[in-house]
């Protein structure tokens, strides 16, 4: 997809076709390419995919030229052309190639004999060109939308590969190797044995995302289960969020209790993330302890969560309407810190990116936690201290 610069010298001097006709051929593909780029981003997120990126380019006019010239035959015109416009899918996994793939098929109308699937036709060291090559139209059924009825004859090319596949190809591209045949066999040789490793971490990563998810579902199941011998991470503290009880009932108390709603994170795998490394650095280790910590402590904590929300309340000048699940993990990494030395816990506030907090004001709302859960206990077993 990359192309020769305007300025570069075509082989005749002459271009094979006039101005008028360049224009022609490309002013629908300025409104048509930005359109499919949309189009394909959508249809891929359909899917379930969330690629590395979508984009389109049309062909420099000099190289049209000179692809044409290089052809040197009689109907290899402009017209025949089919990858004057072009876009490209980088996705994040060789495995969602082929399922970039499947929905293009499907949503598109393949042109079989310009199309290539370069994975199975080209040789192994050549692992940067290991792509999907589809030249396609409008499928019948969108070409009826009145948006895309005057584009119903274009014809142009998608190309599908991941994202190491695309690295190699850009440094090769760099590096001036766009033939196998024109690399020194010594240079060849190592091309082949680096080609091996990346197809190699483009498996791996593909399992390891295949690992992550199946380890998800195993903890998510433990931690229903009532099993929670696994470590913090990311994964299980993001499994516990969303099926331990004991973080559900905490957060129930203290959504009464500041009349704010509790809703999913916006983003439960970078908050997850941040939480399980906090949690980490002040000292727990496995699940098991978090919950046995949030059991005999929780009173005190949705307390303490409570009078540090408030606050925060008071002193804003816009209203928070909702609490994200999995907040009384936030709150038990404040009450730790409140706890620590002062230094230690200055130190360790500085590393957690969690913003100002001022350690004054925190120990006391945990004081002030601690006492009221004190005095209600006292009362809840003497009732008639409290006439």
């Amino acid at each position: 997809m990359r192309d020769l610069p305007d300025d570069e010298p075509s082989t005749t001097g002459e271009a094979p076709f006039t101005d008028v006709e360049w224009d022609a051929k490309t002013a629908p593909l300025r409104v048509f390419g930005p359109s499919m780029e949309s189009l394909l981003a959508i249809l891929i997120s359909n899917i379930g995919i969330v690629p590395h990126s979508v984009n389109h380019r049309i062909k420099f006019r000099k190289s049209v030229a000179r692809k044409i010239e290089d052809r040197a035959r009689a109907d290899y015109t402009l017209d025949s052309l089919t990858d004057i416009l072009g876009l490209r899918v980088i996705t994040y996994f060789d495995q969602e190639v082929d399922k970039v793939a499947e929905m293009i098929e499907s949503e598109f109308t393949v042109d079989r004999e310009n199309s290539v699937d370069k994975r199975k036709a080209l040789d192994p060291d050549r692992f940067g060109y290991l792509s999907l090559h589809y030249v396609v139209q409008l499928h019948s059924k969108r070409m009826r939308l009145a948006e895309y009825s005057q584009f119903k004859q274009i014809k142009f090319e998608i190309q599908v590969r991941s994202i190491l596949q695309h690295a190699w190809a850009e440094i090769e591209h760099d590096l001036g190797y766009k033939s196998n045949s024109t690399i020194p066999a010594p240079i060849r040789r190592r091309f082949s044995r680096l080609a091996g490793l990346l197809e190699l971490a483009d498996i791996e990563f593909t399992r390891i995302r295949e690992d992550v998810s199946n380890y998800e579902e195993t903890v998510e199941a433990a931690v229903r289960d009532r099993r929670l011998d696994a470590a913090i991470d990311r994964e299980s503290i993001n499994a516990y969020v969303k099926e331990s009880s004991t973080i559900r009932d905490l957060e129930a108390q203290l959504v009464q209790a500041t009349n704010l709603s509790r809703r999913p994170a916006h983003d439960p795998a970078v908050y997850s993330a941040r939480r399980a490394d906090n949690l980490t650095r002040v000292g727990f280790q496995s699940l098991e302890e978090l919950d046995r910590f949030l059991r005999e402590t929780g009173q005190v904590m949705w307390r303490f969560a409570r009078n540090w929300l408030m606050r925060k309340e008071r002193a804003s000048t816009s209203r928070r309407r909702y609490i994200p699940e999995g907040v009384i993990l936030h709150y038990v990494i404040l009450y730790f810190l409140s706890a620590m030395p002062r230094e230690e816990a200055l130190k360790l506030l500085a590393s957690m990116k969690i913003g100002y907090i001022d350690i004054d004001d925190l120990i006391q709302k945990r004081e002030e936690a601690e006492r009221e859960w004190e005095r209600f206990s006292r009362d809840a077993h003497n009732p008639s201290a409290s006439d």
